[in-house]
């Protein structure tokens, strides 16, 4: 049974694969950068260089000839820059979470909130975790 897929990279209009069997090394090479915990905070504040060095390190693994300068400045190349870095942290995040666990992610988000009790109607009192100020 393998844990991973292959993942495939683009880069300068190639395509470029990590074998499944290769891509747990692949994540300990990329934790030794950044870890799991960090990718996520960074969809909030990214940190380009770091994001430029893991990405440039799965992708000489799948054996593109890339340097980290190159994937860094390829982050601020025009209006493709943001969505480079989206899509480089995306990339990062999706290879280092296993399939299996994405799957029950994806069905626990998928599920709706319950309804409230029959007769109550949400206020947005009701929603807010601070006691209401009252007014002099």
């Amino acid at each position: 049974m393998r844990v991973f897929e292959d993942i495939t990279l683009s880069w300068g209009g190639q395509t470029y694969t990590i074998p499944s069997d290769r891509v747990m090394p692949a994540i300990a090479r990329v934790e030794e950068i950044v870890t799991l915990v960090e990718l996520i905070e960074m969809s909030k504040k990214p940190r380009l260089s770091v994001i430029a060095e893991a990405y440039a390190t799965v992708l000489r693994l799948a054996g593109a000839s890339v340097t980290t300068e190159e994937v860094y400045a390829g982050m601020f190349s025009g209006a493709q820059g943001q969505i480079a870095v989206a899509g480089s942290l995306r990339g990062l995040l999706s290879m280092m979470i296993p399939p299996s666990a994405v799957d029950k992610l994806t069905a626990q988000g998928s599920e709706e909130a319950p309804p409230p009790p029959a007769g109550k109607k949400i206020t947005p009192a009701d929603k807010s975790s601070k006691r209401p100020i009252r007014r002099r």
